[in-house]
């Protein structure tokens, strides 16, 4: 994971099945967080961050804020969860 990630992460909520209360014991548990990348990743074209993969946990994912927003004025409905 990047190294700022975790320390900039601004949300961060259950998912999936946990979320609706349809898990079953064999559900993994799904995340999905945001977070503010610092300025600069956000001004350099080189270090760009749009998402990351929560390792050891299986369907958890941070979004960057620019990319979350994007997502959520598209409707997108891993967002709109």
């Amino acid at each position: 994971m990047r190294s700022f990630v975790k320390k900039n992460t601004i949300f961060l909520t259950v998912a999936g099945s946990r979320m609706y209360g349809t898990s079953t014991p064999e559900s993994d548990l799904d995340k999905r967080g945001v977070c503010i990348p610092p300025r600069e990743v956000v001004i350099g074209f080189a270090n760009k961050f749009e998402q990351q993969d929560v390792p050891g946990e299986e369907d958890s994912i941070i979004y960057g804020l620019q990319k979350f927003m994007k997502l959520a004025a598209a409707c997108n409905p891993n967002i709109l969860e």
